[in-house]
């Protein structure tokens, strides 16, 4: 990777950090991530699941297209 990817990349995450900080709900938190992911990846579809405890299936939580 080279040094101007890592600089982005730290960028992005210490934006999303501070992001992060300021929200109170899981699922809001969730899709802030899923959200900002998709804007730095340039990601025009994503999707968000969770696999509950003692579940064999994931449950779809949010997705964007």
């Amino acid at each position: 990777m080279s040094p101007e990817s890592e600089t982005h990349i730290h960028s992005f995450l210490n934006q999303l950090s501070m992001g992060l900080r300021q929200v109170r709900e899981d699922r809001k938190a969730l899709w802030l991530s899923l959200r900002s992911t998709c804007q730095f990846f340039k990601a025009t579809d994503g999707c968000l699941a969770v696999l509950p405890a003692g579940s064999d299936l994931a449950e779809l939580i949010f997705s964007v297209s």
